[in-house]
């Protein structure tokens, strides 16, 4: 289904044989979200390993 979505969307168009590659749209997207990639991963790489803790903190204890 996603495949499906993907590709009624014009994002990836389906080859000859068989698979699939990215449309210039698709591309052109990719470009679009490389800011958003690179902010997501100077947060994680600020923030992830706080905020890891304190959701680890409220999981039940795990096997001895």
């Amino acid at each position: 289904q996603r495949l499906a979505e993907l590709t009624g969307s014009g994002l990836v168009a389906q080859a000859a044989d068989t698979r699939y590659d990215l449309t210039g749209l698709g591309q052109s997207l990719g470009a679009a979200l490389e800011p958003l990639t690179a902010w997501s991963d100077r947060w994680a790489s600020e923030n992830a390993p706080a905020a890891v803790i304190e959701n680890t903190r409220s999981l039940p204890p795990g096997p001895a």
